[in-house]
């Protein structure tokens, strides 16, 4: 008499695994659509400071990079900042969170960068 093998085991239970995420690194090499782990900040004040945005960011989420942007020709603050963030949900927060508020007297305009430039 043949019969499966399998039958007795379809319903055993299983163990749940607890198996890290891995983070992969999104370059000219990555494939699929990009995460939207990037913040972008809009109408800074010009006395807002990488450490000031990383503090203010940090509480939804871990912050993996900081960059103010400058005007090349005299290093004048443009009053906009990219903020990469080690998960979606915490740049989906900070968006949430943190646009149409005042900063140092500003009210900032915080969008989530989907391109992830």
């Amino acid at each position: 008499m043949v019969r499966d093998p399998r039958v007795g085991r379809i319903w055993t239970k299983s163990k749940e695994l607890d198996l890290p995420i891995p983070k992969f690194k999104v370059d000219e090499q990555y494939v699929g659509p990009v995460p939207p782990k990037q913040v972008t900040f809009a109408k800074l004040n010009d006395n807002v400071r990488e450490e000031f945005l990383r503090d203010m960011c940090k509480k939804y989420g871990e912050v993996e990079e900081v960059k103010i942007l400058y005007n090349p020709k005299n290093k004048k603050h443009l009053g906009i900042a990219k903020v990469v963030f080690a998960t979606v949900k915490g740049a989906k927060e900070t968006v949430q969170h943190l646009h149409s508020t005042s900063v140092m007297g500003n009210i900032i305009h915080v969008v989530l960068d989907t391109k992830g430039a």
